[in-house]
Order: structure tokens, then C-alpha cells, then sequence
């Protein structure tokens, strides 16, 4: 071979694309090219083989299994212990009462009370069955860190995302009680909770507080670190999926899968930490901001129909702020995704057995609640 014959061959050499294979998964990249906020030479990855595919299947269905566990010592176990907690004060308090009672007459303490038992029931489980994963400290451990520090704009803009999500949700809200005149409200209209100061006060400690961390230590914490190493995209969007469904009903899974985008992506460019703080203050915002917002548009003078156009409007211009941050910021998401090089046909692990039939579980009594 001649010199000139070798240098062409060298040069050709250093733009040939290469593999990084993680477990069995083949990501393409182009050599020497780096993606700094904008997307230049990058092509897409190549699809999966049929072993690698399978041991992503494999993978999902892994989780699918946890997130089926987590939802029996949720919704069997832990309201089993709850209620029977509620039993035994109200015998040792002596008040009389009837079985359906039991369920159907809570009071919020009683209420908050069950919601805590059966959260840290789950949560127990979670930390048990997961005890080699929590202690991991490595880039695939639940409390994994990032070295980099959350950037002040990138934090202002993950923060109104949130809410955005939220006001997507309400318009979502508006428009099936238009076409269909249902509300589909949250499980904790359907158990008796009372509508007053202190039913609030119990209820909002338990999910702006409690709540938060035992989500993100399953979803974040477990579910997208375990599948991060097949694409980040594919991690989030995945571990969304199963905590929207997980909430039971239309109007959350909605607000909820959005949501877990949002701290699905803090979670993988940053920390767990990170998800819980930004977790806990999307709940808070939920809980107090339509509380105040009505409140201080009555104390205004405001009523009727005009209260509702005031309100709908604040929501509005919340969801097209969202909008304009996606717009403005379009090419940095596309440099995320461009980076994170996942297979194109990456998803077609949901078909594993198990990731349909939670989703399919779940699915099912969505639509069930919906109807009746």
C-alpha cells in the first residue's frame, strides 16, 4: 500500500461512524463530534437487533413487574393496613359504626391517615426490593449525581413547565366536561373527604410533602435509572407512561404524564434531589395557587361567570408562557435528543407481557371510573 494510499485510508478511517455498545445495545455516534446546544452532523442511531431488543423487553418488563408489585401493596396492602389501623381507634375510641361506614364516612384525618399508611407501606417495599439499587452509587444507583449544578434559567423553566402542565390539564378538564358533562376528578372525591379547612390542611400536608418523595424514589428514582442506559428519551418517556396510569384517573393521568417529563429529565440531567424539591413544589403550586387565585379574584369583586372567563384566561396565558419556553429553547431539546442517540425502534419493548398488562390494568379501571 502506498503513503498516499494509507493517508487516504487514515482519513477516511476518522470519519467512519462507531459503536458504543452499553449491555448489548449498539449506539451510533460519529467520531470527534460533539453537540453543544445545537445539532449539526449527528445521525440517527441504528436500530436495535432482535437479541438487543430483547434484553430491553427484558428490561421493561422488569419494571412493569415492580410497578405491578408497588400498585398490589398500594391499593390491597397498604389501604388493607390503613383501614384496619382506622378500625382499631375508632373501637378503642368507642364510636359506633357500621361496616360500609368504615370506607364510606372518613374523616380527613382518617383520610390523610390511610393515605400515609399506604404510602409508607410502598414505600417499605420499594426500599426493600430495590436495597442493592438504592445503595448504588454509580451512574445507574437511584441517588446517582450529576456533576454539573442546575443552571438558575433552566430551573425558572422547568418550574413554569410544571405549571404549565397543570393548566393543559385544566383546559383538558373544561373540554370533557363540555362534550360529555363528566368530571373527572381525583380518587379523593370518591372516599368521603369533607371539604373543610382542616380536610385541606391533612390532605396537602400528605401530598405536597409525603407523597413527592415516594413517587420520585420509584419512578425517577428506580424505573428511569434502570432504563436510562437505553436512551434517556426512551427512560423518561417510559417511566411517564407508568406514573400517569398509576393515578387512576383521566384528569391526573394527564397532568401527571407531562409532569414526569419534566422531572424526568431533571432526574437524568441532574439528580433525584433535584426531581423531589421540583416534585414537591408542583404539588404545592397545585394545591394553593387556584385556592389563592379564586380567593383573591372574589376579594376583588369578582363572581359568576366572570370569575370562571378570569380564571380560564390566568390558565391560558400560564399554558402559552409553557409554549413559548418550548419554542424558544426548541433547539436545545432537539441537541438533548439528538445526543441521546436512542434506536428508533426502542419502544417496541412495551410489547413485553408484563408492560401491557399494568397498562392495560390501569387503562382499564381509568375508563371504568369514567363511566360510572
Amino acid at each position: 500500500m502506498t503513503g498516499r494510499h494509507a493517508a487516504s485510508d487514515s482519513r477516511r478511517s476518522r470519519t467512519r461512524m462507531r459503536y458504543e455498545v452499553k449491555d448489548g445495545v449498539g449506539a451510533p455516534r460519529h467520531a470527534g463530534i460533539q453537540v453543544q446546544g445545537t445539532v449539526t452532523e449527528l445521525q440517527n442511531s441504528a436500530a436495535l437487533s432482535r437479541s438487543a431488543l430483547g434484553r430491553v423487553r427484558n428490561a421493561v418488563g422488569d419494571q412493569a413487574v415492580f410497578i405491578f408489585f408497588y400498585i398490589i401493596f398500594m391499593q390491597i396492602i397498604g389501604y388493607t393496613a390503613g383501614i384496619a389501623l382506622i378500625i382499631l381507634q375508632r373501637l378503642y375510641a368507642g364510636i359506633r359504626f357500621s361496616p360500609e361506614q368504615v370506607v364510606t364516612s372518613l374523616s380527613s384525618w382518617e383520610v390523610s391517615e390511610l393515605y400515609v399508611v399506604a404510602s409508607a407501606v410502598v414505600f417499605a417495599f420499594t426500599v426493600i426490593y430495590w436495597r442493592s439499587k438504592i445503595e448504588d452509587a454509580g451512574p445507574y444507583g437511584v441517588f446517582h449525581r450529576s456533576l454539573r449544578s442546575v443552571p438558575p434559567l433552566t430551573l425558572i423553566a422547568c418550574v413554569v413547565m410544571t405549571i404549565s402542565c397543570q393548566a393543559f390539564s385544566r383546559f383538558y378538564d373544561f373540554g370533557v366536561w363540555e362534550t360529555t358533562g363528566k368530571v373527572v376528578s381525583s380518587n379523593l372525591t370518591n372516599i368521603g373527604v369533607v371539604d373543610t379547612p382542616f380536610s385541606f390542611m391533612s390532605i396537602a400536608v400528605y401530598s405536597c410533602l409525603w407523597a413527592p418523595v415516594v413517587e420520585e424514589v420509584a419512578f425517577r428514582g428506580v424505573v428511569l435509572t434502570s432504563l436510562k442506559r437505553y436512551g434517556k428519551i426512551f427512560a423518561i418517556v417510559t417511566s411517564s407512561l407508568l406514573f400517569a396510569v398509576l393515578h387512576g384517573n383521566l384528569s391526573q393521568g394527564v397532568f401527571t404524564f407531562g409532569l414526569g417529563l419534566v422531572l424526568g429529565y431533571v432526574a437524568c440531567e441532574f439528580s433525584l434531589i433535584w426531581s423531589i424539591g421540583l416534585h414537591i413544589f408542583s404539588n404545592v403550586i397545585a394545591t394553593v395557587l387556584p385556592f389563592v387565585l379564586r380567593i383573591s379574584l372574589r376579594t376583588m369583586g369578582f363572581a359568576g361567570h366572570t370569575l370562571s372567563f378570569i380564571q380560564m384566561l390566568f390558565w391560558l396565558l400560564v399554558l402559552l408562557l409553557g409554549v413559548a419556553i418550548l419554542l424558544t429553547n426548541h433547539h436545545r431539546v432537539r441537541a438533548f435528543s439528538a445526543n441521546d442517540n436512542v434506536a428508533p425502534n426502542v419502544f417496541a419493548s412495551w410489547t413485553n407481557p408484563w408492560f401491557l398488562l399494568v397498562i392495560g390494568i390501569q387503562i382499564f379501571f381509568i375508563l371504568w371510573r369514567f363511566c360510572h
